[in-house]
């Protein structure tokens, strides 16, 4: 494994709503698997054998490391119930900013 920052192209599959939880374990586990062990160590503040534990599902995540973990991993816990938010990927989001500054740009003019 090699610890380098998840590309955006690869990092944007992480936005989709998980139906199952061993799609999600799946994810997690091929984010994990780009990012690299001594990231998710530093993001976690845990030695290594834990993160191996982890990966290799002998140890949980404890609560604690959970923000932590997903963050490193690109990844983000979102409320299905929650009223007013809504969640894009960064592509998405980048386009929707660029369609934004063009059309205050033509009011502008």
């Amino acid at each position: 494994m090699t610890d380098r920052p998840i590309p955006e192209s690869e990092a944007h599959c992480c936005a989709k709503p998980v139906s199952s939880a061993s799609k999600l374990e799946a994810r997690i586990l091929r984010a994990a698997a780009l990012l690299g062990q001594q990231a998710i160590q530093r993001a976690i503040g845990a030695n290594p054998s834990s993160v191996s534990r982890i990966l290799s599902s002998q140890r949980g995540v404890h609560i604690h490391e959970i923000e932590g973990f997903l963050a490193a991993l690109g990844m983000r816990v979102v409320d299905s119930d929650s009223d007013g938010f809504i969640t894009l990927t960064r592509e998405e989001y980048r386009a929707l900013k660029t369609l934004a500054l063009k059309a205050l740009q033509q009011e502008d003019n």
